[in-house]
């Protein structure tokens, strides 16, 4: 079953879509009332003081969403491929592969779009077109621009990546041979960003800690959780705030929505047995919206 939170003025509302299928990813429109939501089965919603559903054009899942940002179109991408372009209703786009694709963000001029999914496979699309622009070593995860648009971040698994256009490939910036990099997020001011994700500490599946380390110098942000790990984060706009969003590794425990400007993060937001999978803010940082599903186990969004 699809779940999802609005926070609107420091209260939260929840709210249902998808019908049985998981809400995997949100995204709120830039200068809008609403923010659209997605996940599995091709699942597609608007969601403001009401829950509207889209036709869905595929029926694979959809694990990202990206809003031009002008707010005019938004791009969503999952799997086998999945490149669908929602505007008051949806459209898949051409398949050009069959590779699960996890997240994408738009370069802040709103011109092109960078989506980065398995196998390191990184696409930049723009009117329509779809290009691949470098190749990552294992899955990528998670992609910002820079405020400025000169470079974007890309998180994957093993290793944290650079992409400037005119390069040839993505180029590593950081290792992380015993986990993953899940999430990266720009600070406002363009100069810091913080990554996260979470390290395997034994062989144990369940055997996890979470880790965050600050750019550009990347160093450790705070010291790891013991049973958890980050999947995103987030800027808070108009703030010196960072948002993560926690699952948890074992069964029946909390996932958390945690906030960071230095020291240690806070938890604002907690829900019990659910997998939270994404967190997005409006323009103000006022408003914000989480998705996720009423599950135990732990999931890797």
């Amino acid at each position: 079953m699809g779940q999802g939170w609005i926070l609107d003025g420091g209260d939260w509302r929840s709210f249902q879509s998808g019908g049985r299928h998981d809400l995997r990813a949100a995204a709120w429109q830039p200068g809008g009332e609403r923010a659209l939501v997605a996940g599995n089965h091709g699942t597609l919603a608007f969601v403001g003081r009401e829950v509207r559903t889209l036709d869905p054009p595929t029926r694979e899942s959809l694990r990202g969403i990206a809003w031009r940002p002008d707010g005019g179109m938004a791009i969503a991408v999952g799997n086998a491929g999945a490149i669908v372009v929602v505007e008051e209703t949806a459209r898949a786009t051409p398949l050009l592969t069959p590779v699960n694709l996890r997240r994408a963000a738009w370069h802040p001029d709103g011109t092109r779009c960078l989506i980065v999914g398995n196998d390191g496979l990184a696409l930049l699309w723009s009117g329509g077109r779809t290009r691949a622009i470098g190749w990552g070593r294992a899955h990528l995860r998670d992609v910002a621009w820079r405020p400025d648009g000169t470079e974007a971040l890309i998180a994957g698994n093993g290793a944290l990546y650079r992409f400037r256009e005119g390069d040839d490939d993505l180029a590593v910036i950081a290792d992380l041979p015993d986990g993953d990099f899940a999430g990266v997020a720009w600070h406002p001011d363009g100069e810091t960003f913080l990554a996260v994700g979470y390290r395997q500490r034994s062989t144990a599946l369940a055997d996890r800690e979470t880790v965050a380390w600050l750019g550009p110098a990347l160093e450790p942000a705070f010291p790891p959780l013991v049973g958890h790990a980050f999947v995103q984060a987030v800027a808070r706009p108009r703030s010196a705030e960072i948002w993560i969003v926690q699952q948890p590794v074992y069964a029946r425990t909390e996932s958390c929505l945690l906030r960071w400007s230095g020291g240690r993060p806070e938890i604002v937001f907690r829900q019990a047995e659910t997998r939270l999978a994404q967190l997005s803010f409006d323009r103000s940082g006022e408003r914000a919206v989480a998705v996720g599903s009423p599950r135990a186990d732990f999931w890797r969004s």
